[in-house]
């Protein structure tokens, strides 16, 4: 698998740290509690052995197709008792359905997918949109193959280690990137034509 250079690589990190900085707004009106970005690590690597650890553990995945002039994909990957805590941040005491869950995380992917796509597309100066996310609820080695099976479908992929401070509950999903070879050539090129 290729990789990104150290320059194109501290692009990214900063394209990555401001969609989260906004979406943290975003996700404080959503919730009306304070949200912050506490941490944030990109890696030219995918946390398969994290996942193949867990294997018996449940995830919920979120699937962002990027159409447009580029073509990229994403996955938001919450740990199934990461998913319940943003929830019982949201409901605090009530009662929620699995329905209510899944509505819900939709919603961050949308908030999150939305904010990196944006920054990429005003940098690069081309139509991209995130298309409509597709949710799985899996265990963590089924999660790892199908993530697997796609990697030679794309150039570059990257994953986006990140941690949320919602009232003292730390929330660390995954968010995994892969980029297209005209979509990393288009970053090279902006990068080192300005």
């Amino acid at each position: 698998m290729n990789k990104f250079k150290e320059e194109e690589n501290q692009f990214l990190l900063r394209i990555f740290s401001e969609a989260l900085q906004s979406a943290s707004k975003a996700f404080s009106q959503l919730l009306h509690k304070p949200v912050k970005v506490d941490f944030l690590e990109l890696r030219n690597e995918i946390p398969f052995q994290v996942l193949l650890d867990s294997e018996n553990e449940l995830y919920y995945n979120l699937t962002t197709s990027v159409k447009g002039e580029l073509l990229a994909k994403s996955y938001l990957i919450f740990h199934h008792k990461d998913a319940e805590h943003l929830m019982k941040c949201c409901f605090s005491d009530k009662d929620y359905s699995q329905k209510e869950l899944e509505e819900f995380l939709l919603e961050i992917d949308n908030i999150l997918s939305a904010s990196v796509v944006s920054k990429l597309a005003d940098f690069l100066k081309k139509f991209i949109y995130g298309y409509v996310p597709q949710l799985q609820y899996e265990r963590g080695n089924l999660l790892y193959q199908s993530i697997f099976d796609e990697q030679h479908s794309w150039e570059i992929t990257l994953s986006l280690h990140s941690v949320f401070l919602i009232e003292e509950i730390y929330i660390s999903p995954i968010f995994i990137w892969n980029f297209s070879s005209e979509f990393v050539q288009e970053i090279i090129n902006n990068l080192h034509s300005k």
